[in-house]
């Protein structure tokens, strides 16, 4: 197969067959001029080709010569859609992306469930290769978002992920993370400022979805918060989980509980929570006089501080 060349084409969105066919897309030349590329991975039997040899696109995937053949130099967004883990590890070890700014992982999966060692080994590789800056691997990185299928990937291996890669993300300022991963991590965030949490359905419902102490100790300077993926009903918990979180972190200036809602709660309904969370407050000795509340779009929650 003859290799592409689109040499002006700045921003591309395409679905891929097989993984072999991003080893296209990303050898020298082929798009010299790309900045912004997002990926689709249609059909997900079949791993990168690492043995010798020639893959069913005709392109030699020895992993020793791949550092080679592939260049990111230009790329300022990648977003990748149903790659395994495998072809994740391989890719950000050959890759060199030093003008990233937007990263984005989708639905990754793991069959072998061999790969968190491999991945763990990427700060070693790039230290072997960038010995003067391996921790700046990332370094115009500024938002990133991790969206797992939690079935398809051990919990370990996501922790791994997000891990290895935020600590290879020095200026990030945006994340998208589930928080039952996210809690996980071993050390606080400081460059972080906004983050979306995702967070999992609980039974029962909890009076709290997720630790806020926690978070704090994670990312300590936060100014925007965002709740995503499950439903947090208008309820009295809810107004004392709110405060909770505007409580404790003094740099904070935008809320959002139940960003991307479907489900709708009677007007009447809405109203009653709001003013209620406007009572709380000024029980509190809270200055409510800036405080603008906002239902956007369904029971989705804005607040600004």
């Amino acid at each position: 197969m003859v290799s592409p060349c689109w040499p002006n084409t700045v921003q591309l969105t395409l679905s891929i067959q097989c993984s072999n066919e991003l080893i296209l897309l990303l050898q020298r030349n082929t798009l010299p001029s790309i900045e912004q590329l997002s990926v689709t991975n249609e059909e997900l039997h079949f791993p990168l080709l690492l043995n010798e040899g020639k893959s069913a696109s005709g392109i030699r995937l020895c992993k020793h010569d791949l550092r080679e053949r592939l260049d990111g130099t230009r790329l300022r967004y990648l977003l990748l859609r149903y790659l395994s883990l495998s072809d994740v590890v391989i890719l950000l070890d050959a890759l060199t992306m030093p003008l990233l700014e937007n990263m984005i992982l989708v639905d990754l999966y793991d069959y072998t469930l061999d790969h968190v060692g491999k991945f763990q080994e990427l700060n070693a590789s790039m230290t072997l290769r960038y010995p003067s800056s391996c921790d700046l691997l990332f370094r115009h990185l500024r938002s990133l978002t991790f969206n797992f299928l939690s079935k398809s990937i051990s919990k370990l291996e996501r922790v791994t992920i997000i891990k290895q890669i935020l600590d290879a993300s020095p200026n990030l300022s945006h994340l998208v993370v589930p928080w039952e991963d996210f809690r996980e991590c071993s050390h606080s965030y400081l460059n972080l400022r906004h983050v979306n949490l995702m967070l999992e359905r609980l039974y029962p419902e909890p009076i709290e979805y997720f630790n806020v102490d926690r978070l704090a100790q994670l990312v300590p300077y936060l100014c925007s918060l965002e709740t995503s993926r499950e439903i947090i009903k208008l309820n009295e918990n809810l107004v004392q989980f709110i405060w909770k979180i505007i409580h404790r972190f003094d740099q904070l200036v935008y809320l959002i509980v139940n960003k991307d809602c479907l489900y709708r709660s009677k007007h009447e309904k809405q109203k009653i929570f709001e003013e209620r969370l406007l009572a709380v407050g000024h029980n509190q000795l809270f200055n409510c006089n800036n405080i603008k509340i906002e239902f956007r779009r369904y029971d989705e929650l804005r607040i600004w501080l």
